[in-house]
């Protein structure tokens, strides 16, 4: 299942500063989310009146998690992010806090590691994270080379501005769910 995604990050929007200090006129929508979420141009930007800073995240992400732990093992995640092949490959238990125990061979694609800190039982994967807006995203999952799971996404972008109208920023998003099966 598909959920918006809004949190307190970073923005993709701006607001121009003339020469003497003041705010002037917000700058253009970023060309990729006015594709991903072409009811984002329907948004009030005039960056007027009392606003919040509330910031959020424009993208894709997937909460990841194990339908009972994650064990110790070799994992590889195969994906195809609109047509481009990218592995991530790590091992657990963890590295040391501070020490990536997984890495990718695309900037594209970012797995979020949990539990450097805790017992060997306790840390995983907690999210898979994607760069710009994908809209075609096949997932394998292998541990020690057995498969654990395979799917396909296409994420459905919903656009947010949570700092009301005429306030910055706007941001796209989208975000899943995901349980991964136990290890045969």
């Amino acid at each position: 299942m598909l959920f918006g995604l809004l949190c307190a990050c970073d923005s993709l929007t701006a607001v121009a500063v003339d020469a003497g200090g003041g705010r002037g006129e917000p700058e253009p929508l970023p060309a990729d989310l006015v594709a991903a979420c072409p009811e984002s141009v329907r948004f009030e930007r005039s960056g007027s009146g009392a606003c919040t800073e509330i910031g959020c995240l424009s993208g894709y992400s997937l909460t990841v998690s194990p339908s009972s732990g994650w064990a110790a093992g070799d994992y590889r995640f195969e994906l195809t992010v609109d047509g481009r092949a990218v592995i991530c490959e790590g091992s657990l238990p963890l590295k040391d806090c501070g020490t990536r125990s997984f890495s990718c061979d695309a900037d594209v694609v970012r797995l979020g590691e949990s539990g450097c800190a805790l017992p060997s039982g306790q840390q995983g994967i907690a999210t898979v994270t994607f760069s710009g807006f994908p809209l075609a995203i096949a997932l394998k999952v292998l541990k020690d080379g057995s498969e654990l799971m395979s799917t396909e996404l296409a994420p459905s972008y919903k656009a947010g501005q949570p700092n009301g109208p005429g306030c910055d920023p706007i941001c796209c998003g989208a975000s899943a769910e995901l349980t991964i099966p136990a290890a045969r």
